[in-house]
């Protein structure tokens, strides 16, 4: 069961204004066009009916009003949240398949801290078996390098595009901005963990490159000095 009292708590007090402040800073100042589009919205809109204001930073005399505009939607969305959230009652998973998900994202940190260890260790058994010479170390080395280092960046890109969908399958029954969150945060959590394998692709690809550019153009050397 997750308790989000303490979540709803601070989205209603200080906490929740101070965040919302943060926030509404960041804000780029509107143009007159985003002006003019909200005023033009207002004044088609019927008596009652809410108009919201464009994601930009209003002049006086909006201001305020914006403001408080804003407040009151964070105020909705602590609303929509419920006291307690019964998961592995509500949804249709066990507590088992939850288990699942966190040991997945374990396994992915472990992969993108240490599996390029394996490589390496492949490639010294390639070493031992096949390579005789220089020509043969650019070949069973360099392009084994490179393909890892092509592999590890698409492997990067690909693995939180498909994070997300499905932990957006895992939190469709929830509140749509407590799924949000918990989306986004389990996506940023995803790339936090695969960003070492940027830098481990980047090596191993230029590391592989210039080894088969070496090997390729010490053959040409040789080649030249033999005729």
């Amino acid at each position: 069961t997750l308790f989000t009292e303490p979540l709803r708590r601070n989205l209603q007090g200080v906490n929740g204004q101070k965040a919302l402040e943060l926030v509404y800073n960041t804000l780029p100042a509107c143009t007159q066009t985003q002006i003019d589009d909200f005023k033009q919205r207002q004044a088609k809109a019927q008596h009652g009916q809410r108009v919201y204001y464009n994601l930009c930073h209003f002049p006086s005399p909006w201001e305020a009003d914006q403001k408080a505009d804003y407040l009151a939607s964070v105020q909705d969305v602590a609303d929509s949240v419920p006291a307690t959230l019964a998961l592995t009652d509500t949804l249709p998973f066990t507590a088992q398949t939850y288990w699942q998900v966190k040991l997945a994202l374990l396994q992915a940190r472990t992969i993108s801290r240490f599996g390029w260890l394996l490589a390496i260790g492949l490639l010294w058994l390639i070493a031992a078996l096949c390579v005789r010479s220089f020509q043969d170390l650019g070949r069973w080395w360099g392009i084994p390098l490179a393909l890892s280092g092509v592999l590890g960046f698409t492997l990067t890109i690909t693995l939180p595009a498909m994070g997300q969908g499905w932990f957006s399958y895992f939190t469709a029954l929830l509140p749509r901005a407590l799924a949000e969150e918990i989306v986004a945060l389990l996506d940023a959590t995803l790339r936090l963990m695969l960003r070492p394998m940027w830098w481990q692709s980047a090596l191993l690809f230029l590391g592989g490159l210039l080894l088969f550019a070496g090997t390729w153009w010490h053959a040409r050397q040789h080649a030249e000095a033999a005729s």
